[in-house]
């Protein structure tokens, strides 16, 4: 089973890296989430 794992981690490492950048990139001070809060309902999205 971790053989599994550490392969699925490898396949989606790309896109993991990716989705981190933005959220640290993306300006989210409180009460201006909005943009951020798109950013991660788009990465939700795009799991189903």
């Amino acid at each position: 089973m971790k053989d599994n794992v550490m392969e699925k981690v490898e396949e989606y490492k790309k896109d993991m890296y990716k989705f981190l950048r933005d959220m640290i990139r993306i300006p989210s001070t409180s009460g201006k989430e909005k943009d951020l809060i798109e950013r991660i309902k788009q990465e939700m999205e795009n799991m189903l």
